[in-house]
């Protein structure tokens, strides 16, 4: 999970939505638990489901503000 992360960070940066955020780890959990109640599309998902990926998303964000203030 964390390479995925890591994946939307480079790719999307502080442009990642937590609806990315959610198929980053339904591509995951494929591998876990196929038959994961939250494996459908985010327009499926309860508004608390989603919210669930909202802090992943803004950590990302964050650490993208952070890379580029260390780079200068």
């Amino acid at each position: 999970m964390f390479r995925l992360r890591a994946v939307l960070l480079k790719a999307k940066g502080e442009q990642v939505s937590e609806e990315e955020v959610h198929d980053a780890w339904s591509a995951w959990m494929q591998t876990i638990d196929s038959s994961h109640d939250a494996l459908v599309r985010c327009a499926d998902l309860s508004p608390e489901t989603l919210a669930a990926d909202a802090p992943y998303a803004e950590a990302i964000r964050q650490a993208t503000r952070q890379a580029a203030r260390s780079r200068g």
